[in-house]
């Protein structure tokens, strides 16, 4: 047990730890985003990630900006 909370210091105290634990978390979602879109391309849903245009059967109306 003495071992384990040592080996936790360590890890918690080390210089890049926040680096590791960030790579973790992207590598993570990353990981589900593809397994994700693979499962939907298997289902023969189309993919939200693909940026196709308009998905608005009829567009709003825009408030010109200039």
């Amino acid at each position: 047990m003495d071992s384990i909370l040592d080996y936790l210091d360590r890890l918690v105290t080390y210089d890049y730890f926040d680096y590791v634990v960030g790579g973790a978390l992207v590598l993570a979602w990353w990981v589900v985003r593809k397994t994700r879109n693979t499962l939907r391309q298997l289902k023969g849903q189309p993919l939200l990630d693909e940026g196709d245009g308009i998905t608005e059967d009829r567009p709003r109306r825009r408030i010109p900006l200039s």
